[in-house]
């Protein structure tokens, strides 16, 4: 979710970086000239995430907000926001060091 902070009309680009997790293999690129109105205050993206078959650690990309002219980074903390991609192909493993215990009932 995108918040603009203005009651103007305000065009920028959102582009998706990578980090750990690669274009294609992880995500699907996102790269898109943006303008919101000025009684616009929210917008909402999305961004594809690819599920493969096989485990891969939990990876990270990057989506920024841009200048629509020189497509530098925004000014701000909250011009840039990290996605980490959670791997569930695999769930962890729960065990014990021994299969049986026996205890006295008031142990």
């Amino acid at each position: 979710m995108i918040e603009k902070k203005t009651n103007k009309e305000f065009s920028f680009w959102v582009r998706t970086f990578e980090g750990t997790a690669k274009v294609v293999e992880d995500y699907i690129h996102f790269d898109e000239r943006i303008t919101m109105k000025a009684d616009e205050m929210e917008r909402e993206i999305k961004v594809g995430i690819v599920d493969d078959e096989g485990w891969e650690p939990d990876e990270d990309f990057y989506i920024r907000l841009l200048d629509e002219v020189d497509q530098s980074r925004l000014p701000g903390d909250d011009t840039e926001c990290t996605v980490t991609i959670l791997d569930e192909d695999k769930p962890g493993n729960i065990g014990f060091a021994e299969r049986q215990i026996d205890v006295n009932r008031k142990d």
